[in-house]
């Protein structure tokens, strides 16, 4: 379990650097999607899954995609990361140009809720064998060896570095997913409940690290499962989904706002993430 110390370390990542020291911190980068629609055949009929979804990312921010289960959340994920191609309509643009998926998924990253982790290599070894695949076969040793150091000290994880992926803690293991994704230094980066299974200390230290590379000009999205009012202070923006369709995309800071303004009350010290559930399933 994150001792005290390693809570306060987090407070200043990202403060003097990059996620990947090697590099410099990403340009503006600006993800639109208008009128996207997505079918999937179940029980042989075509079944609308996401119903016009419209909205906007932006680098530099933390994007909260909330919502009940079956709500669309992995769904919009999904869509919007290129990992689903077929079925999908619609205008989806990055900077301004129609999305190439080729080209696309180049700049963008995945993170699945359960992310595959050899259980008998170490940290040190994952995150080399992760450079040498990822990265361009004429890059120096010398290069791969400071990218592996500086994601590592970034992300915390010295303690650990020579420790077996299978004695990691399940945030030990989170930052490790993070860590492979790094190497490439993605601008967009998208997380399918990147706290799912861990405690509240643990999950307040994983979004403080999606926070910080959002702060390094990256656009990073997670669908987030039942979030805490403190884990919901760091995020942005939010999108927040119903049955297929996005009733909200946009600030955090206007949400509430905007609900009130169509008839609805928020109560005091209320979660804003457990709000947005009972205001669309009102039996829960």
């Amino acid at each position: 379990m994150p001792n005290k110390d390693d809570a306060m370390e987090i407070e200043t990542i990202g403060s003097g650097s990059s996620a990947n020291g090697n590099l410099l911190s990403q340009e503006k980068f600006k993800l639109h999607f208008s009128n996207v629609f997505y079918t999937a055949k179940q029980n042989n009929k075509l079944v609308t899954i996401l119903n016009d979804i419209c909205g906007e990312l932006k680098s530099g921010r933390l994007t909260a995609v909330l919502g009940p289960s079956g709500a669309g959340k992995t769904s919009i994920l999904n869509v919007l990361s290129g990992f689903k191609a077929s079925g999908v309509s619609g205008k989806i643009t990055f900077n301004g140009e129609e999305r190439n998926n080729l080209a696309y998924r180049k700049v963008s990253s995945y993170i699945p809720q359960d992310f595959a982790l050899l259980d008998l290599l170490t940290v040190q070894e994952t995150m080399s064998d992760s450079v040498d695949l990822k990265l361009p076969s004429e890059t120096k040793s010398e290069e791969k060896e400071k990218i592996v150091n500086d994601i590592i000290r970034i992300l915390n994880m010295e303690k650990c570095r020579h420790r077996l992926v299978r004695n990691l803690s399940g945030g030990e293991r989170k930052r490790l997913s993070i860590a492979i994704e790094l190497v490439t230094n993605p601008p967009i980066m998208f997380f399918d409940e990147p706290t799912s299974g861990l405690d509240s200390v643990s999950s307040l230290q994983i979004i403080n690290y999606l926070k910080q590379l959002a702060l390094d000009g990256r656009i990073i999205v997670c669908v987030i499962h039942q979030p805490s009012s403190k884990l919901m202070k760091l995020f942005d923006d939010v999108i927040v989904m119903s049955r297929g369709n996005m009733v909200y995309s946009g600030p955090k800071a206007d949400m509430i706002p905007t609900f009130e303004k169509a008839g609805f009350t928020f109560p005091e010290y209320y979660n804003p993430a457990d709000f947005d559930i009972c205001l669309f399933y009102p039996q829960l």
